[in-house]
């Protein structure tokens, strides 16, 4: 694959914050380019029916930059989104506002950065409430105050409801709470439970018998979470691989009792994220596995959407933007489901969560006859929190200022008017927790990490892949940004004219001791209502065919193929037997009696080939003790512990880094 195809589109020329702000001002809502929008059916040449254009935006579920033929994936088509592009303008320098899914949603929605809190940049789990207040901007809100008829369907992925634990039988406070006329959700991901949709605040299919559970408090970057597991078997109403098939319907059916009206869908897909689980009719189209088959349904899902547009006439008169939340895998065959090995995140260096290229910039493609120019290709860096101002503009409303604290009207980008770094200062984003942040001024890129106060300095210009850092050579330019980033946080807002919160970074990565505090107080002092750790270990262990099964003590060698020994022994771990095999390459055990198997694996954020999403996806789930230091003294290489309770003749599959252990009766 070409990985340099969209190079030469790529500007870096650096701006002052001076220039920016003279620039972005002559950009007011009620301009010119958004007169242009409203009268977009004028343009055309068709009798002006209604001035308001209607408007959906499209957000892919890890869609990678390089996942769609577009942006130079040469694997298999995506004819719907390269047709999309033909006939709008494809923007090289989109940036997500997270390297991960509730972060960015969060941002999109309310224009807001999500790192100005501690919270909202964290992926959310099925225990958590809401994370958008009912009182706080969001674009459903402007809409509807507009006299646009609002919907959602999809993925939400923001909490629901205003407890702590949320009451996963009775949703409560949720998107028709803050804005949506409409709704029909995934609650989380569609890789979490329960596996229902919930269509404008009910439950489909009810919840009698009610969805039992227990808490279970995760650790997530020394972040306390709160997740429900399951008491019993919870019933399945949501096959993976029927999601994408019932949302477009969905979405179909929201614009077509909407055709009168302006309106506005948000349509967050569950394509790709893993499971990778495409529709049969997919299976086998690209050639290359379910990676490249899932991609090619979610570019079907907008060729559906292109067609009901033609087909009800409103084409003409939407604008239509596709984009995604981060980007891409690491590679395609991050779940095992590629035969051809392409990185989704190419060209750039990194993928979804981190802070490099890789993992914050994403395909964005806008389309409006008569408005965008056709087949137009902008270097212009945006950031999906820009829709706010951008939608705001478009619709002639004001933004106060304590709304959309980080939001850009980027009309003149999509009108072609730009291209020249004239729209933001400055582009900002991260991992979750804040575990890694990158800022983007003009050419210049800084990574940082918080927690080590460790800094990374690029010139995108001439580096694009992030390969060179820089920060020894160039000390002045790397304290300027460093000094940028924490103006970011101090100033409260970086759009001219909003005033939000002033804190320091280190004030917002203090909240986190706030948050983990009241989760003591209210789920114990281990962190978790039910003290699962030990108990969980004395469940009669498995039989496998595979010997030996040596002692897990100190000083024991893991691997067959390495010289990597145990360094360290947590009391839960007293009594194991392990199964020695070579580190590299895909391993089978199978359970000659069913029972209780545990994995040893690094811990998810160090887990580069996605062990621990392979033990997932075969029914693993993570104990609840504290991560351990483990296969080397490093204290980055830490350890987690999976579990899952087998069936006889159950075989199951592990990769580079695994430990098959099994506890005696």
């Amino acid at each position: 694959m070409n990985e340099n195809k969209l190079y030469k589109n790529s500007k870096y020329q650096n701006v002052s914050r001076r220039n920016f702000l003279r620039t972005a001002a002559s950009f007011a809502a009620g301009s010119s380019l958004a007169a242009n929008f409203m009268q977009s059916r004028v343009f055309a040449g068709q009798e002006k029916t209604k001035s308001k254009p209607n408007v959906i935006f499209i957000m892919a579920d890890d869609i990678g930059y390089s996942d769609l033929a577009a942006y130079g994936q040469e694997y298999f088509p995506t004819p719907n989104t390269t047709k999309l592009a033909k006939q709008g303008i494809q923007l090289t320098d989109a940036y997500s506002n997270a390297a991960v899914c509730t972060p960015t949603r969060y941002s999109v929605l309310t224009g807001t950065c999500p790192f100005r809190k501690y919270h909202t940049s964290h992926v959310m789990f099925n225990g958590e409430p809401m994370i958008i207040g009912k009182d706080e901007y969001n674009i459903a809100k402007m809409f509807k105050q507009q006299g646009y008829k609002t919907g959602v369907v999809g993925k939400w992925h923001l909490g629901l409801g205003k407890q702590l634990p949320r009451d996963i039988n009775n949703p409560g406070f949720g998107p028709n709470d803050i804005g949506f006329d409409k709704s029909y959700i995934v609650p989380d991901g569609h890789n979490m439970k329960p596996k229902y949709y919930i269509e404008d605040g009910e439950i489909q299919g009810g919840t009698k018998p009610p969805f039992e559970s227990k808490i279970k408090i995760l650790d997530r970057y020394g972040y306390k979470l709160v997740r429900h597991i399951p008491k019993g078997k919870w019933e399945n109403r949501r096959k993976d691989d029927e999601i994408g098939a019932r949302l477009v319907q969905k979405a179909e059916e929201f614009i077509e009792q909407n055709s009168e009206n302006p309106f506005f869908l948000y349509f967050p897909t569950c394509s790709i994220h893993f499971p990778i689980a495409p529709d049969k009719r997919f299976e086998g189209k690209s050639g290359i596995g379910k990676h490249g088959d899932f991609v090619m349904q979610f570019d079907w899902t907008i060729g559906r959407i292109m067609q009901t547009l033609d087909r009800l006439g409103l084409a003409e008169n939407t604008l239509l933007i596709v984009t995604s939340d981060n980007g891409g895998y690491r590679n395609s065959n991050a779940h095992s489901s590629c035969k051809e090995d392409y990185r989704p995140a190419a060209p750039w260096r990194g993928h979804k969560a981190t802070a490099y290229e890789g993992g914050l910039r994403v395909p964005f493609i806008a389309r409006m006859p008569g408005a965008i120019p056709r087949a137009e290709v902008s270097s212009e860096p945006i950031m999906l929190s820009d829709m706010a101002a951008t939608f705001a503009a478009l619709t002639g409303y004001t933004l106060k200022p304590d709304q959309a604290l980080d939001s850009f009207n980027i009309l003149p980008a999509l009108t072609a008017k730009s291209s020249k770094n004239e729209i933001r200062p400055y582009i900002i984003g991260g991992d979750r927790a804040l575990n890694s942040l990158g800022l983007r001024e003009g050419k210049w890129k800084l990574v940082y990490y918080p927690d080590k106060d460790k800094m990374e300095l690029y010139n995108l210009e001439d580096d694009p892949q992030e390969k060179n850092n820089l920060a020894a050579k160039f000390p002045e330019i790397l304290w300027r940004m460093r000094a940028l980033l924490e103006t970011h946080f101090t100033s409260g807002s970086s759009r001219k004219g909003a005033e939000g919160k002033r804190k320091t970074l280190s004030e917002i990565l203090q909240e986190k001791q706030e948050r983990n505090k009241l989760i003591e107080e209210k789920f114990g002092s281990a962190g978790s209502d039910n003290k699962e750790g030990e108990p969980l270990m004395r469940k009669p262990a498995a039989q496998i065919k595979q010997t030996p099964q040596l002692s897990l003590e100190i000083g024991a060698v893991l691997f067959a193929d390495r010289d990597y020994k145990v360094r360290n022994l947590p009391y839960v771990l007293k009594r194991a037997n392990f199964v020695r095999t070579d580190m590299d390459g895909t391993k089978t055990i199978v359970c000659k009696k069913g029972g209780m198997v545990h994995f040893l694996t690094p811990r998810p954020h160090r887990n580069k080939d996605s062990q621990s999403r392979r033990l997932e996806m075969q029914g693993f789930e993570k104990v609840d003790i504290p991560e351990f230091k483990f296969f080397t003294e490093r204290d980055s290489n830490h350890c987690t512990l999976y579990q899952k309770n087998c069936k006889d003749g159950e075989k199951l599959e592990f990769g580079k880094w695994a430990v098959p252990v099994f506890f005696d009766k």
